[in-house]
């Protein structure tokens, strides 16, 4: 029987294919294209479980996509793309029987494509379809020309538009913008209650040392809420003074005895001077959906602007989102 490979970029992707690997039948091998983002720790643990048979590492070569010399003439332009991609993800072919993907925008989305390669998209974010923000990624222009040029091999589809994706498995099908046959829905809560308690254990301890996850606990004593932060300034929304405002008005508003923050991996903010209760956890490179296989964790409130994985924090006894159009209304007043 044919492997399966898994090709992550994030924390929350290297999780989900932790859980369908564990759930498989078949045996599986997993590609870190964007290894910084997860961790040498975390990596090693995740060696260690024996969940995967193989796993790659690789550097972020998404970094490396304005280097792609779109410049060459057309007739040539199919073969110099490919070139240019076999060089950095370091082959020209795959012998996988199902390959699954979260980003097929990324590097090697479009390696996969050059070398008409079918493959599995899976959600890059809990329910991350359903934000028109997130499609902007899509590369714009004339549809016809656009569908020409994928014919020939010298542009790139992603979203499900290309000829080579199998399926879109997404947690919830209500609500997302993606109009495709190929929409699958598998609901991640579904997918997390097939887990055996060895299974949960097993990528609990992939991700959070013992140490860590019994400093957890012992944080989440009391009256405590967990403040989800997103990369506001990062991307565009704000300044980082506006960001860290906004934040201090959320503590102030539903903060409790003990504040938790946890960080997205992408943002570089320091925290520690968001008020004296607040404690900033140093879980940068683990999701926050991993949490929920903590056992005794509880915690009396979540709150975020906008994160999705809140949803699925079941271990809250209240979770407040404020959704993208109230965030963006209170970030007018740090202007």
């Amino acid at each position: 029987m044919r492997k399966e490979l898994y090709i992550c970029h994030t924390p929350y992707h290297l999780l989900i294919a932790m859980v369908k690997a564990l759930l498989s039948e078949r045996d599986s091998e997993l590609i870190l294209c964007a290894s910084d983002y997860i961790g040498d720790a975390v990596i090693q643990r995740v060696r260690q479980s024996d969940i995967f048979e193989r796993i790659e590492t690789f550097p972020n070569l998404d970094k490396k996509a304005k280097e792609l010399d779109f410049s060459v003439p057309v007739l040539k332009r199919r073969r110099a793309l490919q070139g240019q991609l076999d060089e950095w993800v370091g082959r020209e072919k795959t012998e996988h029987g199902e390959i699954y993907i979260f980003n097929d925008s990324s590097v090697w989305g479009r390696w996969l494509n050059s070398h008409k390669i079918s493959y599995h998209l899976l959600e890059d974010g809990l329910n991350c379809f359903r934000f028109p923000t997130f499609l902007t990624y899509a590369t714009p222009g004339n549809p016809l020309k656009r569908a020409i040029k994928r014919r020939m091999g010298i542009d790139f589809a992603n979203f499900g538009q290309s000829r080579f994706t199998k399926s879109i498995e997404v947690n919830d099908k209500n609500g997302i913008l993606l109009s495709s046959a190929k929409v699958v829905e598998v609901p991640r809560k579904d997918l997390y209650a097939c887990l055996s308690t060895e299974d949960k254990k097993r990528i609990l301890d992939a991700f959070l040392s013992v140490a860590e996850q019994e400093r957890i606990l012992a944080y989440a004593k009391g009256d405590v809420m967990l403040l989800i932060t997103q990369p506001l300034s990062e991307d565009g929304y704000t300044t980082e003074e506006g960001k860290l405002e906004l934040y201090r008005e959320l503590v102030t508003q539903y903060g409790t005895d003990t504040v938790l923050i946890k960080i997205h991996p992408r943002e570089k903010t320091d925290y520690g001077d968001l008020g004296k209760n607040c404690i900033t956890l140093q879980l940068d490179n683990v999701p926050l959906e991993v949490l929920t296989f903590l056992e005794g964790l509880k915690i009396k409130r979540a709150v975020t602007t906008f994160s999705t994985a809140i949803e699925a924090l079941d271990f809250c006894e209240e979770r407040i989102s404020l959704g993208l159009e109230e965030t963006k209304k209170r970030l007018k007043k740090y202007e």
